[in-house]
C-alpha cells in the first residue's frame, strides 16, 4: 500500500519553504501520495482539530502525525516506505 503524505503548513511560518522542499524531493524518489494542506483551509482547520497539530510545519503519514518541522531525509524515507 503506498502511504498517504499530509503536509500541514501556514503561509506565516519561515520554515514552511524547506518542509515542502523536502516532501517535493522525496516524491521524485519515492512513490507516496502527497497533499500540502494550509492550516487556514477548512481541511487543515479539520485535521488541526482532528489530530492535535500544536505546530507547523506537521507532517501526517497515513493520518497519524509522523514529524514536526522538516525531518531528516532518510529517516522521512524509512517512514514513508514503512522500512
Amino acid at each position: 500500500m503506498t502511504a498517504q503524505v499530509a503536509l500541514v503548513v501556514a503561509e506565516w511560518c519561515p520554515v514552511r519553504p524547506s518542509a515542502k522542499e523536502l516532501w517535493r524531493n522525496l516524491r521524485k524518489e519515492v512513490d507516496f501520495h502527497y497533499d500540502e494542506i494550509d492550516i487556514a483551509s477548512p481541511l487543515g482547520e479539520k485535521l488541526v482539530a482532528e489530530s492535535n497539530i500544536l505546530s507547523v510545519p506537521t507532517a501526517t503519514i497515513d493520518g497519524s502525525v509522523a514529524f514536526v518541522g522538516v525531518p531528516e531525509r532518510n529517516e522521512a524515507i524509512r517512514r514513508v516506505t514503512k522500512g
